[in-house]
């Protein structure tokens, strides 16, 4: 946090953060955001907010490296409103190409796809 002094006044701004964004469509055409409070995604990227363009339940978030042909541990999603539930517990567990598969209660699903420096 930058401090200065000016009039005999103290004023603080603190660093805000960019926070970046994925965005894909279902299988049955919703529009999907993946909101990551980082600058860029990497592996120390622990959770995530995922939102859909209408109401839906998320049901399974799911990394998955294809070139590997292996996951990562389980993910925790909490439903946070109708449209939107944050992602916790992510865990990329080395860097490259991940998936990031969304299953929805509907039986839609989803797949972002990012790539992990």
């Amino acid at each position: 946090m930058k401090k200065w002094i000016a009039s005999g006044i103290l004023f603080a701004v603190a660093a805000v953060a960019q926070a970046i964004e994925f965005k894909t469509e279902s299988n049955n055409g919703k529009n999907l955001t993946l909101k990551i409070s980082e600058e860029q995604i990497s592996r120390s990227t622990r959770q995530a907010v995922l939102c859909s363009d209408v109401d839906v339940r998320f049901t399974k978030f799911k990394l998955w490296m294809t070139m590997h042909n292996h996951g990562s541990t389980p993910t925790s999603l909490t439903t946070v409103s109708s449209q939107c539930a944050n992602v916790d517990k992510i865990n990329f567990v080395m860097s490259g190409p991940w998936d990031l598969q969304v299953q929805m209660e509907d039986g839609d699903a989803a797949s972002f796809s990012v790539n992990v420096p």
